[in-house]
């Protein structure tokens, strides 16, 4: 099964038979250099443990996508605009 979700936060709470989950949200987590501004600009309680990209939990998958605007602050600090392409083949 394939979920889709706004926040990357709701994955640990999805049921277990969801194998694939799409989220957004964090918009890349912006790498700032100052640790309590980037805390600030990743809106994930989870901090950088769902900042971006593939996450595997507990034979799950996650993938977070950068996306391609921005939260807040009208800037997009070191994450440029991502649309990803992913291909899903059968595990059989």
């Amino acid at each position: 099964m394939i979920g889709i979700s706004h926040d990357p936060d709701l994955f640990p709470t999805r049921a277990h038979r969801v194998a694939l989950t799409f989220a957004g949200h964090t918009h890349g987590g912006p790498d700032c250099r100052a640790f309590v501004l980037q805390r600030r600009l990743l809106p994930s309680r989870f901090g950088k443990r769902y900042r971006r990209g593939a996450v595997e939990e507990l034979e799950r998958l996650l993938y977070i996508s950068g996306g391609v605007g921005q939260a807040g602050i009208p800037v997009r600090l070191g994450v440029p605009p991502e649309v990803g392409l992913l291909e899903l083949r059968s595990g059989g």
